[in-house]
């Protein structure tokens, strides 16, 4: 029925593996609503293909199998040929398999090999035997669905994905593609373009009988720990994030993500595992304002971020084979795998002893491996803006003040900005004809943010209206100067010289009429 583990361990030695055999399939499907893409290797070439009709999709999913006598485990091979069916799903052919291996080897190699790897060392691990099967028979009932998406699906994080699989969950994984070409666009509209590939993908996951939709978890490790958490903020359809050593840590990718509409901290309330390792760019920090989710923070100092990948246990069979490294990475590829277990198994299925654990941070399984821990608790989310605009049609702006009174004392900051604009312009539209209302919710956020220049100007124009004279002309001056000597960085140069023009002229008729 299966392989011994004596001849599985090369893949698979010391890892926690659960109590459920594994299947495995590949799903090739389109997304009708968009175009095809070409395949683009990492180096920007572009290679022939013909056309389809819609966006194709590779989706590979591990899931928990009833494996019958019959059922063989597959090699690590099957993970590797199916990059040559990324764009181009027609059968393989030698030539196609010839393909993906070059691919692999070119692909390992920039990822740190510097050209040490090559096709003999592929051909070693191609033949390497796997914990999954082929198209076995799924095993009865629903399972948490955890999203796990990567550039070289599945050839690059099958490993990880067998071990959660056999924990007792549906574990997917499938490559986001450009606008317009197979490798992604590191841009905003490459985050964009992530979002919507991910929401169709989860829409397909969804449909599987298997999927329990009502606990979903989403991972990514590099830029792809972006690319979840800004779908996470448009759609909300997972209960917890985790970045394995992704980007989603870094201010470049927080600097393109806080460009979508949609991102900001009261859209990512879940609880986030953040699994880090030295890298220049990478700091716990980026993710502080994230104040609505619980995070859990581990650093683990011996690794590279490629090597929380199938790398970390490759390493032991091909030495170097993304790069020159000191530490233990398979050990620390073992702790990480654990470790997202373990924090799955407490926020997917509530499992009371791994929340235990989880909150210890290192226990004495960990502490070879991980040197720091610290979890950022969840401050409360205030109600929504519909909500506040319901509660305000009915009560007044007192109401408004009582929540924001109410919440201080946890949160220094209850209301976000995205609401202050969005509730003046709600306001404007004949609800607050003497602008006292508006002049009270600018108040409050002066209370949170009083440094803001945008804050200080609507604040001094509101107070103007409302006939606030000191107050109007002490927020005119303190937001000139806020534009003038520290401007917000959030505001174009164009808008920062149409606000000082505008305060300018509303200052000179403040004092006209004293």
């Amino acid at each position: 029925m299966s392989q011994s583990h004596a001849q599985r361990s090369a893949l698979n030695e010391n890892l926690n593996q659960g109590n459920h055999q594994v299947g495995f399939q590949t799903h090739f499907i389109q997304d009708h609503s968009r175009t095809s893409v070409a395949y683009t290797d990492w180096n920007g070439k572009i290679y022939p293909h013909q056309p389809t009709e819609g966006r194709q999709v590779q989706l590979n999913v591990w899931y928990p199998a009833a494996v019958s006598a019959d059922d063989t485990c597959l090699a690590f091979s099957h993970y590797v040929n199916l990059t040559a069916q990324q764009t181009d799903f027609s059968p393989l052919t030698q030539e196609k398999i010839d393909f993906a291996n070059s691919q692999y080897v070119e692909k390992t190699n920039m990822l740190g090999g510097n050209g040490a790897f090559t096709l003999e060392g592929l051909d070693m691990l191609r033949k390497l035997p796997t914990t999954a099967y082929l198209n076995a028979s799924k095993k009865g009932g629903k399972f948490p669905l955890v999203l796990f998406p990567n550039g070289g699906s599945p050839a690059f994080q099958s490993i990880m994905c067998e071990q959660i699989a056999s924990h007792g969950y549906v574990v997917a994984a499938f490559v986001i593609k450009g606008a317009n070409a197979s490798v992604i666009d590191i841009s905003v509209q490459g985050m964009q373009t992530a979002v919507d590939d991910i929401s169709f993908v989860v829409q397909a996951l969804l449909e599987m009988e298997q999927v329990d939709p009502a606990h979903v978890c989403l991972m990514g490790n590099a830029i792809n720990s972006s690319h979840v958490a800004a779908y996470q903020a448009s759609h909300q359809t997972a209960e917890c994030l985790i970045s394995l050593e992704g980007g989603f840590l870094s201010n470049f990718e927080q600097n393109l993500l806080k460009k979508l509409p949609y991102y900001s901290p009261e859209n990512l309330s879940v609880p986030i595992l953040a699994i880090y390792a030295p890298h220049p760019h990478v700091d716990p920090i980026h993710i502080f304002p994230l104040k609505h989710a619980k995070r859990y923070f581990f650093n683990f100092p011996e690794m590279t971020e490629f090597h929380f990948l199938n790398y970390g246990v490759f390493n032991s069979l091909v030495e170097g084979i993304i790069g020159e490294h000191e530490g233990d990475v398979q050990g620390g590829y073992q702790t990480a795998s654990q470790l997202v277990v373990r924090f799955l198994d407490a926020q997917l299925k509530e499992v009371r002893a791994q929340m235990d654990l989880l909150e210890k941070g290192i226990t004495e399984e960990f502490a070879t491996h991980i040197d720091t821990f610290f979890i950022r608790d969840a401050l409360p989310l205030a109600p929504t803006s519909t909500a506040l605009k319901d509660q305000f049609t009915r009560h007044g702006f007192a109401y408004i003040d009582s929540v924001y009174q109410a919440m201080k004392a946890q949160n220094p900051a209850p209301f976000s900005m995205a609401f202050y604009r969005a509730m003046k312009d709600y306001l404007a539209w004949k609800k607050d004809p003497a602008f006292e209302s508006r002049y009270q919710l600018f108040l409050l956020a002066y209370d949170s943010y009083p440094t803001s220049a945008e804050v200080n100007y609507y604040l001094a124009y509101f107070a103007m209206e409302a006939k606030h004279k000191e107050k109007a002309i002490f927020h005119n001056r303190k937001a000139t100067e806020l534009l003038t000597e520290s401007p917000d960085e959030d505001l174009t140069v164009k808008r920062k010289e149409l606000m000082l023009k505008y305060l300018k002229q509303d200052l000179e008729a403040l004092q006209a009429n004293e």
